[in-house]
């Protein structure tokens, strides 16, 4: 990929590799955006998410940095994080105040 920085290289899809480099992957997740390891591991659970968080964002960690991405993209998942607990208060706030006024 002419023209493209290393970390672009790094971070693309599992889809838009070609059958050579797929056979070289060692795991199924794109490599790491920071230090380009191939070897990221799926995280199973979190303070921000429990058990179900880490798996609707596809979250990884790396072995080498210890960085945590997105699996599938290779992008931060702190966005998805932020929208996942503003809305997981919401629907908090939101069922305390309909038990408090039903009370």
């Amino acid at each position: 990929m002419p023209g493209r920085g290393a970390a672009a290289r790094r971070a693309q899809p599992v889809e838009s590799l070609g059958a050579e480099q797929k056979e070289r992957r060692v795991s199924q997740y794109v490599p790491c955006p920071r230090c380009g390891c191939d070897q990221a591991a799926k995280v199973s659970f979190t303070w921000w998410g429990g058990f179900l968080g880490p798996s609707l964002f596809h979250h990884v960690r790396c072995p080498g940095c210890g960085t945590t991405f997105n699996g599938q993209t290779g992008r931060s998942n702190n966005t998805a994080i932020t929208v996942y607990l503003v809305v997981g208060g919401c629907v908090g706030v939101g069922l305390l105040i309909l038990i408090l006024s039903l009370l």
